[in-house]
């Protein structure tokens, strides 16, 4: 990647690394020139595989003193908030002559983050064209930093949405963070009869953002609930609405359910086909693999998907059990089983 090449032991880096880099960008990092900070699970675990000095947070830097970063590297995520967050984090850390380094493509926006960096800084940015993506370099001055990006207040667990007279907690860098999931809900309108008829034991939540779906479960009487997801700012929402509505649930950090030794009478899901930009179909195989894995002899998933994700087809090597539950005009629930 081209940000690699940048890191050496004498200007040693803060990567802050969200689902934009792959595990193949750390082939050949300096691992004692730098230090991660992922908000994404896995990306975490195979930096402490490789030996690289990383940290899962959703993007935290308090443990860190201001200007005490010599060099800030971001690859530009897929959401505004997230990379005016980097940036601002980028100017309380970095001391005049740190460099704040961006990469990202044209139509991604990287030119106008390194103009907005610039202002911010009190440098001219540079960048350069290298390869199919944009590197820009953006040099702290030494003037006081000018007025900070709006990253929608980040950090800010904040009312979204009221339903069934649950306030919703959520935040930046959720998916789907200010708002109820229109493939979400249409999974919602099915649980009142298919938990009638299932009685679940236990229930998992994978890939719950937020945790809506769990929420719902909980309110039509699910009492044991397990909510799962890859991402720390959808951890954090999770357990606040947990916590605020009084779900018997546990949160946990996990990729696609790995290390989940249960198995579910019940399990919800509204799997990803995004990686940041870039549609990965290899996703929902992903998700139907570990729901075949995590459900119980007697267990049943609901899963919502866009109408042109071909579940049937992928499902079948996973699951035995696979019949249109519901659809509309942009989405489809397929009830799943062993």
């Amino acid at each position: 990647m081209a940000l690699r090449q940048h890191s050496t032991p004498e200007h040693p880096a803060l990567w802050f690394a969200d689902e934009q880099l792959q595990a193949s960008d750390l082939t050949g990092l300096n691992h004692a020139a730098c230090q991660i900070i992922s908000n994404r699970y896995d990306f975490w675990q195979r930096c402490a595989q490789q030996g690289i000095n990383a940290q899962f947070s959703d993007f935290v830097t308090q443990n860190l003193a201001p200007a005490t970063v010599q060099r800030v590297y971001h690859r530009i995520a897929k959401e505004k908030p997230v990379v005016h967050h980097v940036i601002n984090q980028a100017a309380s850390l970095l001391p005049p002559g740190g460099e704040l380094w961006l990469a990202g493509a044209k139509r991604e926006g990287i030119r106008t983050y390194c103009a907005k960096a610039a202002a911010l800084f009190g440098t001219p940015a540079e960048v350069r064209k290298q390869g199919m993506a944009y590197l820009g370099r953006i040099v702290r001055s030494d003037q006081p930093a000018g007025p900070a990006l709006d990253d929608h207040d980040y950090p800010r667990l904040r009312p979204i949405a009221t339903t069934h007279g649950m306030t919703l907690l959520s935040k930046p860098g959720v998916f789907a963070w200010d708002k109820i999931d229109r493939g979400s809900a249409l999974l919602a309108e099915q649980l009142p009869d298919w938990l009638q008829r299932l009685r679940p034991q236990n229930l998992l939540d994978l890939g719950c953002g937020y945790g809506y779906l769990a929420l719902m479960a909980h309110y039509y009487g699910v009492t044991q609930i397990v909510a799962t997801d890859n991402n720390a700012a959808a951890l954090l929402a999770c357990q606040a609405n947990f916590t605020a509505q009084g779900v018997n649930g546990t949160v946990v950090a996990s990729d696609c359910g790995d290390g989940l030794a249960e198995r579910f009478d019940a399990l919800l899901c509204n799997p990803p086909f995004h990686r940041g930009f870039t549609h990965h179909g290899d996703l929902t195989e992903q998700f139907l693999a570990a729901i075949a894995r995590l459900l119980s002899a007697r267990g049943r998933a609901l899963v919502v998907v866009n109408r042109f994700i071909p579940v049937p087809r992928l499902a079948e090597k996973h699951l035995r059990r696979c019949r249109l539950y519901a659809e509309n005009s942009s989405f489809q629930v397929f009830e799943l089983g062993l």
